[in-house]
């Protein structure tokens, strides 16, 4: 019985150390082989002033159905935004709503893109 449960560690290990090496080999491919990362302007993700002018972008190009408001500060006293899009945005209504929450966790950059 042991023999059999070492052998199956020992093959969970080898997988996993496998799908690791996976992932750092596509890593490694998406810096262009280097090991170099992109560039911090490369694109990829927003900054807080893109977010920013984005979210006001839609507001204004749709401003019947589209409003940004500040809803609190951050530490950083940066506003922390949110945008209403209802059939009468100026008016708040008892209504059944849905929220979608992101970048509520300091150094986790991918949820700002939620």
């Amino acid at each position: 019985m042991g023999g059999q449960t070492m052998n199956r560690k020992l093959r969970l290990s080898l997988q996993i150390l496998f799908v690791l090496g996976l992932a750092l080999w596509l890593i490694n491919s998406q810096c262009g082989g280097n090991g170099t990362p992109p560039p911090a302007d490369a694109g990829l993700y927003h900054t807080y002033a893109e977010i920013n002018q984005e979210l006001h972008a839609l507001a204004a190009a749709h401003p019947q159905i589209a409003r940004v408001q500040s809803i609190g500060k951050s530490v950083e006293n940066r506003d922390l935004w949110a945008i209403k899009i209802s059939d009468n945005v100026a008016q708040d209504e008892q209504e059944a709503t849905v929220d979608f929450l992101g970048c509520h966790h300091a150094r986790e950059w991918i949820s700002v893109e939620v």
